[in-house]
């Protein structure tokens, strides 16, 4: 089997995965992890995603983290180009869902520069337990984390249903500093280079 048909059945096998009822619940401790990370608090900005359905929910992040002091911020995707910024979130009802019921903070909301982000918080479909992830397939994630200095923190956050041992990746892939899941906080070791 090729590494693209392994990707794409692993990503079909996780996406029939119903709901789960304590979704609610993990989201709460995922969020209540995220808050308590080192790295997420102080000066300089924290990009988070924006839930869709079947990942965690982080709405609540966003004003404890503003409360701190952090700027916060979400992606603001361009579709056509295949590529997103980080642009402030000061409200949630300032989201708009532009495309595939997607959130993302409104044209008007003010970019955040790259350099100024300290953590990036990423959904996934997938996880595995050395850092790897595996997105919807577009790459959006991996070219905008590729762009990412190396002091940014690069984290996942999922269920902890969604952790395998194993994902298949290619050398474009980008991997993830820390794993946050509703009961565990996994450090990964940084590839050098």
């Amino acid at each position: 089997m090729s590494q693209e048909a392994s990707k794409a059945e692993l990503r079909a096998r996780f996406r029939r995965r119903a709901a789960h009822p304590d979704d609610a619940r993990a989201s709460e401790a995922i969020v209540d992890r995220l808050a308590r990370l080192e790295e997420c608090g102080g000066s300089g900005a924290v990009m988070l995603y924006l839930a869709t359905a079947g990942e965690p929910n982080l709405d609540a992040l966003i004003p404890r983290l503003r409360d701190a002091g952090v700027r916060v911020c979400g992606p603001r995707v361009e579709w056509d180009r295949g590529t997103m910024e980080p642009a402030e979130i000061v409200r949630l009802d300032e989201l708009v869902c532009r495309q595939h019921g997607v959130r993302e903070p409104a044209a008007e909301s003010p970019v955040v520069p790259i350099e100024d982000l300290r953590v990036v918080v990423v959904p996934g479909v997938v996880f595995d337990e050395r850092g790897s992830r595996l997105g919807r397939g577009g790459g959006f994630y991996d070219r905008f984390l590729a762009r990412l200095d190396r002091a940014t923190m690069r984290v996942g956050a999922a269920f902890e249903r969604q952790v395998v041992e194993h994902v298949p990746t290619d050398p474009w892939d980008q991997r993830l500093d820390v794993l946050v899941t509703e009961s565990a906080v996994r450090r990964f070791e940084r590839d050098e280079g």
